[in-house]
């Protein structure tokens, strides 16, 4: 069960409705949009777009893990992870960075900052970004466009981008577990 409370716990509103039931290990709301909520559950991660209304699933696509954390983790943490992870999707941040310096096949979230600059190195590594263009202070703390050009990336296309980086990596692993390869006498 997930439960909110506005009036600092006075009272409480379940916020569960969609979620499949499962325990819940994690829920955050975005620091930015408040309005925006993350759930980690048993059964992998789930987002809202209205405090808690509706959820929709996180890992279209992707393998239903728990998740426990997500925002938690300091760098000896992160390299943890990254060691067991098949890839990274993320915004344009230090941890994006040490995914793709530790190898990982990801998908680079980006929005006012410019990708020709920061956008990650490595052959597997794709950045996305949303439908409208930034303005022209780009990269600048404050938005005139309340930064559109990041709230247009719509989460399909996230699934989608983390759907084709899964089937590139599985593309890349032999076909069959004990697969060697021939050689000419």
């Amino acid at each position: 069960y997930v439960y909110r409370s506005d009036d600092y716990g006075k009272t409480w509103a379940n916020i569960s409705n969609n979620i499949p039931t499962s325990p819940v290990n994690v829920i955050r709301e975005d620091s930015e949009n408040p309005d925006l909520l993350y759930v980690g559950t048993d059964n992998g991660a789930y987002a809202s777009f209205n405090q808690g209304k509706e959820w929709f699933p996180f890992q279209k696509g992707l393998p239903n893990v728990a998740i426990h954390h997500f925002d938690q983790l300091g760098y000896p943490e992160l390299v943890a992870l990254f060691q067991k992870a098949q890839f990274y999707i993320g915004g344009d941040s230090g941890p994006m960075h040490l995914a793709a310096s530790a190898g990982l096949d990801l998908v680079a979230l980006f929005g006012p900052s410019k990708e020709t600059i920061w956008a990650p190195l490595g052959d597997h590594s794709r950045v996305l970004r949303g439908t409208k263009a930034c303005g022209k202070d780009c990269d600048a703390w404050q938005c005139e466009f309340n930064y559109h050009c990041l709230t247009s990336l719509i989460p399909e296309v996230v699934f989608g981008a983390a759907t084709a980086t899964r089937v590139a990596i599985d593309m890349r692993k032999p076909a069959f577990a004990n697969e060697t390869k021939e050689t000419n006498p």
